[in-house]
């Protein structure tokens, strides 16, 4: 049987093949060690995202230019599983944000990490709740709304009062910053499950 001849590019060892792909990626594309979370190998669009937002890497850990939210970033990192967490860092109070996704790899002693910004946004981020610290109850409500649900219908299908509902859309409103359904539904859309 006769085999034909790999293409030059395709020559190469999987994991060479691998870190081509990765550095090519347009997703900011970060490997850390698990132990400390210190950066081991960032692509160009990693630093490019990270230098473009006033981060500097100090001691090869990421430093973000909000000195106030360091603290949140490094607890975020170091719990890491190997289900992927996601983390926010607002940028401006504008609905602008850094979404960091975050899980171990299997054993290999690296956490990966990626960074969505507002010019490309994930197609879905499954703890949109977490990311915005909201409660499950507030998280169902904003959801509901998104999905262009009323007010009295949620309360209905959700078995509370239409005061309940209300309480917690002042709630998450107050939670994300916004005082209008528009404002709401701009800052988190780019970030709900479809």
């Amino acid at each position: 049987m006769y085999e034909a001849p790999m293409p030059g590019a395709l020559q190469m060892s999987p994991a060479d093949l691998a870190i081509v792909c990765i550095e090519s990626w347009p997703q900011a594309t970060l490997f850390l060690d698990a132990a400390e979370p210190t950066v081991f190998w960032m692509n160009a669009t990693a630093e490019k995202c990270l230098r473009e937002r006033g981060a500097t890497l100090a001691g090869r850990r990421i430093q973000l230019a909000q000195r106030d939210r360091q603290k949140a970033f490094e607890d975020f990192l170091s719990k890491t599983t190997s289900e992927v967490s996601s983390w926010v860092l607002d940028l401006s109070g504008d609905g602008r944000a850094l979404v960091f996704r975050c899980r171990t790899i299997g054993e290999t002693g690296f956490r990966l990490l990626t960074i969505f910004h507002p010019e490309n946004p994930p197609t879905s981020v499954p703890d949109v709740g977490a990311l915005f610290g909201l409660t499950p109850s507030e998280t169902r409500i904003l959801e509901g709304i998104v999905d262009g649900r009323r007010a009295d219908d949620l309360a209905e299908s959700l078995g509370v009062s239409i005061e309940t509902v209300r309480t917690h859309i002042r709630r998450f409103y107050n939670k994300l910053g916004v005082n209008s359904r528009e404002q709401m539904i701009a800052k988190v859309s780019a970030y709900r499950v479809p």
